[in-house]
């Protein structure tokens, strides 16, 4: 669909909304001191060495004391679940994210954190990376603490080569287009 009198226009996932070469002049809004931003760079790719390394810096520094009494003060002085608990439990997150992921090639930001998130996604599955997943979990207060019993179960749990698949149901997926090709 062309965008004819629209002058709003949401874009999700554009990295660079800056005008291209041929865009009218007027187009661009009138901007105080834009940031530079730096051009989008090819994503990170890790080896499971170093996401297991990547792992046990951030649990590092998630475990640490001055990271957890930050915690624990937000935990105390927020309420949990609201949005204001989870803007700040991100900037406590980012404390220690932003000092380790930049040693891995990734920005100490939330776009840095994203990138991470997406080059770890590949490792899922392995048992030492799910190992620490959990751990790190743990550590950010994400899900509880596993009693005395529940954490050997952890590292003994079957690889999944060796349980029976589950007998998964058909599903059906019917992709509809939203804007129709002329």
């Amino acid at each position: 669909e062309k965008l004819g009198s629209r002058r709003l226009l949401l874009l999700i996932g554009v990295d660079d909304l800056s005008p291209g070469p041929d865009a009218p002049k007027e187009a661009a809004p009138e901007e105080p001191a834009k940031k530079a931003v730096a051009p989008p760079t090819q994503p990170v790719q890790l080896t499971l060495e170093q996401a297991l390394d990547l792992q046990k810096a951030l649990l590092a520094g998630f475990v640490a004391e001055e990271f957890q009494a930050k915690l624990r003060e937000l935990h105390n002085t927020q309420q949990k679940g609201t949005r204001q608990f989870n803007n700040e439990r991100q900037k406590v997150f980012l404390t220690v994210q932003s000092a380790v992921l930049p040693n891995f090639g990734f920005e100490g930001s939330q776009r840095g954190v994203f990138h991470m998130m997406q080059a770890l996604s590949v490792f899922g599955g392995h048992p030492e990376f799910d190992t620490l997943g959990f751990h790190l979990n743990q550590a950010l207060g994400l899900i509880d603490a596993p009693t005395d019993q529940q954490e050997p179960a952890i590292a003994e749990a079957p690889a999944p080569a060796e349980t029976a698949p589950e007998e998964v149901p058909e599903v059906e997926v019917l992709v509809r287009h939203a804007v129709k090709e002329e």
